[in-house]
């Protein structure tokens, strides 16, 4: 036999079994990870990252304060939801990475490039519900980096262009 997986030596590290089905009572969320040890992670790695406090932003000459970017991670009984989506199984190579990553203490290795400095997480548990779109944009359309509804979207668009003389409503 090979080596163990990542996802098998989190199991161990975090005291799962990933071939036991998890008891009713211990919020477990996919295979090997429970949702209490990703708070923690959570919690640790947004203190890395400077929860609460500012940065300094320069911009034409100016410089003003403004708070750490936060994205969206919530937690669903059948995948993770980062960002703007799509919904992400567990079964996925890519999620189990990113989980991975941060149950052993680290940013996501995905996120390096994006946000060197790190980034704070906004983490909601809705492990006991199945993913629905329409539930969760009527959660999480608002108040949240990282996540943009189609509605918002368009607000940051102007309302016309001029292409080749002639007037293009954007927003209708």
């Amino acid at each position: 036999p090979g080596s163990p997986t990542a996802a098998a030596a989190a199991a161990a590290e975090t005291g799962t079994n990933m071939n036991e089905p998890s008891s009713p009572t211990a919020k477990s969320v996919g295979l090997y990870f429970k949702m209490s040890k990703m708070t923690d992670a959570v919690k640790d790695l947004n203190s890395l990252a400077n929860e609460g406090e500012m940065d300094i932003r320069r911009e034409g000459g100016m410089a003003r304060f403004t708070g750490r970017t936060e994205v969206l991670l919530v937690f669903y009984k059948d995948g993770m939801f980062f960002r703007n989506g799509p919904l992400r199984p567990y079964s996925l190579k890519q999620t189990q990475v990113f989980i991975d990553d941060m149950l052993q203490g680290y940013f996501p290795s995905e996120l390096k490039d994006q946000f060197p400095e790190g980034v704070i997480f906004k983490l909601h548990d809705k492990s006991s519900e199945d993913y629905e779109r329409e539930a969760h944009i009527k959660s999480f359309a608002k108040g949240v980096a990282g996540y943009e509804s189609a509605q918002h979207l368009l607000q940051r668009l102007p309302k016309s262009v001029i292409q080749d003389g002639k007037v293009i409503q954007v927003r209708e």
